[in-house]
């Protein structure tokens, strides 16, 4: 073998490998989420105010459930798509619902849940949308 054939391999086994690597790294930073179910034990994750998502220490769906159907007399529904969507809401008694876009997440615990994106509150004196630090203290707390 020449030495201008050793090159031309070195240099294509060099370009396979910068290849592989491109090919891989996206693969290797993608945390896959799996399907998170929707339920009462559902953690809830919402972002703070420099935009990391952080654990609701205090309340998880369920409890968002029994609030809302507490204060509201509301029911949650899903809407499937791309991010999801959770309803609260009584069509039949009022008009009135808030609702929240959520997508699955894993924080770097390993823990699962939703990650809140926005709300909608359509409220009686209230129709408005709202994310961040505010949207995480009306979902925890209720205020």
């Amino acid at each position: 073998m020449s030495s201008s054939s050793r090159y031309r391999l070195a240099a294509t086994s060099a370009q396979v490998a910068a290849l592989m690597a491109l090919a891989i790294a996206p693969t290797a930073k993608a945390q896959a989420v799996p399907d998170v179910p929707i339920n009462d034990k559902t953690q809830i994750f919402c972002t703070d105010n420099t935009g990391t998502p952080r654990l609701q220490t205090y309340s998880n769906l369920g409890a968002v459930m029994r609030r809302y159907a507490e204060r509201f007399q509301f029911k949650m529904s899903v809407e499937p798509g791309a991010p999801e969507k959770l309803v609260f809401s009584d069509p039949a008694a009022t008009p009135y619902s808030i609702t929240y876009t959520v997508e699955p997440y894993r924080d770097d615990a390993g823990r699962t849940g939703i990650l809140l994106i926005n709300m909608h509150l359509f409220l009686d004196g209230a129709d408005r949308d709202v994310d961040g630090p505010p949207m995480c203290y009306f979902t925890e707390y209720g205020r």
